[in-house]
Parts: C-alpha cells; sequence; structure tokens
C-alpha cells in the first residue's frame, strides 16, 4: 500500500491520521502533517476500488413533441390550461411542442403522469448517447446591428 500523500510504497509503516479535516493512510514522515488516530486494519484498506455501479442512461423519446400535443389536444386542453395544470410556464409547454425545448427527466415524468404516455426510455446502446446534430444556434451578436459613426 503506498502512502496517499507522498506516493512512497510502505504497506507495513502505514498509519492512519487526520490531515486538515481528511482521514488518510500515511507514512510516518507524512503522518507529522495531521493528527494520528490509530494503524489502519487490513480489513478497512481495501485492496482494489470496485468499478461504479452504472445506472441506465435514460432518454426522452424522439417524438417527444408530437406526443405530449396529441395528448394534451386529446384531453381538450389548451397549452395555458395544460401549463397550469402541470405546474410549468406556457411558453415552455410551446416550445417542447415544438420541439426547441426537451424536458429534463424529472418533467418527464411529471407528465408521463399526466398524460398517461410514456415519454421516459432507457439507452439501448450501452450507456452511449448519441448526440443529435445541434441546431445553429443564435447568439447576441446575431440580433445586434453595429451602428458605424
Amino acid at each position: 500500500m503506498n502512502c496517499e500523500m507522498c506516493g512512497t510504497a510502505a504497506a507495513n509503516e502505514l498509519v492512519r491520521a487526520i490531515v486538515e479535516g481528511t482521514e488518510l493512510n500515511l507514512c510516518q514522515k507524512c503522518s507529522r502533517f495531521g493528527r494520528v488516530i490509530a494503524r489502519p486494519s487490513p480489513a478497512r484498506i481495501p485492496e482494489k476500488m470496485s468499478p461504479p455501479r452504472t445506472e441506465p442512461e435514460l432518454l426522452i423519446i424522439p417524438n417527444y413533441a408530437r406526443v405530449i400535443r396529441q395528448k394534451r389536444e386529446q384531453m381538450g386542453l389548451s397549452q395555458k390550461e395544460f401549463a397550469q395544470k402541470i405546474a410549468e410556464k406556457e411558453s415552455f409547454i410551446h416550445q417542447m411542442e415544438t420541439g426547441s425545448a426537451e424536458p429534463g427527466i424529472e418533467l418527464a415524468r411529471k407528465l408521463e403522469q399526466f398524460l398517461k404516455e410514456k415519454l421516459i426510455t432507457q439507452a439501448d446502446d450501452g450507456g452511449i448517447r448519441l448526440s443529435k446534430p445541434k441546431k445553429e444556434e443564435l447568439t447576441l451578436g446575431d440580433f445586434v446591428k453595429v451602428r458605424k459613426r
């Protein structure tokens, strides 16, 4: 095992110490920078870190805009009424229905419950999301007209 501060290999000489509020396994030299707690037990020092668990990536379905609009119209609601019922802004509802804004996972779950329609899927490509080609975004400079004096 290596010292977590200087990196020297000192497997049998490591001590557990608190340095600036963090518990570290340190060699005898580096232990002077902190407060020594005790010698670490072999069970507390993991030999190898287990790989982090990856949860399946959740994605919004590609045709979410059409589905939201059709279901809202089937319910006989205007965008304003629909926005009030789900506690969102009317302008955001309009952006979602035109496809210019994608709802987040939390909002998509709320929409699924209200519309009783599936909007969230799991990524089937091994967790790699293929990004959609980005639309050319407008900047402030696109709207400003520079006047020459």
